[in-house]
């Protein structure tokens, strides 16, 4: 790790122990001692105490919300179009016949807003306010809630806006500070990558263009070849880059070439691409349905039930993607046809929710390839 990113992290790590000794010593001196000191009942203040835990948690919950309605508000100013709009699972999408409200999920991420670029004019498109349009507002709406909380009327009132212009803070660091994380980058790293190499704005570009696609109901099988070409160069200096590799084995998946995806999957694993640890592991599972339908030798079960991935699995138990691989596995390499009949109703449930049907239909072409190589095996059996 190089200097400079390990003095980001330790800047991060500083400024995040500050802030929450400021909640701390906040709650101590504003309420804790005075109401002791009065004679309150210790009970009493503990729990009011714990009240205010959950107004801060509230207050975090609502700049979250901030955060995304950023990125939403600096794209549109900067010629984006609104795609979808996440907090938690909870996500409204734009469809062909307007917006819906589904439930998706991504590990490792709180929330997310997804917009349509503008189109890429000598390689360039506005990335900055984009990218940090959330940071921004959440520094704006916080510093307008510490205004307020001075002249809010009462000390419930004040207190919460206080706790406010806190999570503003909070947030905006966390996502402002550039970091480079385990499963994903934040906000002011991707914001770095992007201003410092062509290849990556164009990878960024391809994929959200495909986010835009996937929308208006196109599978990737169907997207221009060349959106997915990036140099090996490029995917080592940024995890944005090599998102763009994953999309490529994704692509090849989508068109039903599984020994073609097996391969590709294993040069870019095998290779120094700056993958985030969700498209790792995401690969990981579709490596893992590859070797189930083909019978390629690969140690599935190492890989299945290693902690990492096993953490992984847990946190993913919703995705229609890994219901499919879990529901492969269980078929084709642990041969429990009860299990995969549960998971089987598990994606169908998860797929009445899922926002893109072009997704859907993806996955179930999977899923009857994966039954159709069961059928298969059990006629050559019996």
């Amino acid at each position: 790790m190089s200097k400079q990113k390990k003095g980001r992290k330790l800047l991060f790590s500083v400024l995040m122990f500050v802030l929450g000794a400021a909640l701390g010593v906040a709650i101590d001196v504003f309420y804790l001692i005075p109401a002791l000191e009065s004679g309150e009942s210790f009970w009493i203040v503990m729990l009011t105490a714990f009240g205010y835990l959950a107004l801060f948690l509230l207050a975090y919950f609502l700049q979250l919300v901030i955060h995304e309605a950023g990125h939403l508000l600096f794209g549109l100013l900067t010629g984006y179009r609104f795609l979808s709009f996440r907090v938690g699972s909870l996500t409204l999408v734009k469809r062909p016949e307007g917006l819906r409200l589904c439930r998706y999920a991504l590990a490792g991420t709180a929330g997310q807003c997804l917009l349509s670029p503008p189109e890429l004019v000598d390689g360039k498109m506005p990335v900055i306010l984009y990218n940090l349009g959330g940071v921004l507002l959440n520094l704006l709406t916080g510093a307008a809630f510490l205004a307020l909380s001075f002249l809010a009327p009462g000390a419930l009132p004040g207190n919460f806006l206080g706790l406010l212009a806190l999570a503003g803070a909070a947030i905006a660091l966390m996502n402002g500070v550039p970091i480079h994380t385990p499963q994903v980058d934040n906000d002011g790293y991707n914001t770095l990558a992007l201003t410092r190499d062509r290849e990556t704005v164009k990878a960024f570009w391809t994929q959200m263009k495909c986010m835009e696609q996937t929308a208006l109901g196109r599978r990737l099988r169907e997207l221009p070849e060349e959106w997915f070409q990036i140099s090996p160069a490029a995917m080592a200096k940024s995890a944005l880059a090599a998102t763009v590799g994953a999309l490529a084995c994704n692509r090849l998946l989508d068109a039903g070439d599984v020994e073609g995806t097996a391969q590709a999957i294993d040069r870019l694993l095998s290779s120094d691409a700056a993958l985030a640890g969700v498209h790792r592991n995401l690969l990981l599972l579709d490596r893992v349905f590859c070797a189930a339908v083909l019978e390629d030798g690969l140690d599935t079960a190492s890989i299945m039930e290693d902690p990492q991935m096993r953490s992984f699995r847990r946190s993913m138990a919703g995705s229609i993607t890994a219901l499919r691989t879990e529901m492969a596995y269980a078929l084709l390499v642990k041969k429990d046809q009860k299990e995969a009949e549960k998971l089987k109703i598990k994606f169908e449930k998860a797929a009445k929710a899922y926002p893109y049907p072009a997704d859907v239909a993806s996955e179930r072409m999977l899923l009857a390839l994966a039954e159709a190589k069961y059928e298969k095996r059990s006629e050559l059996h019996e």
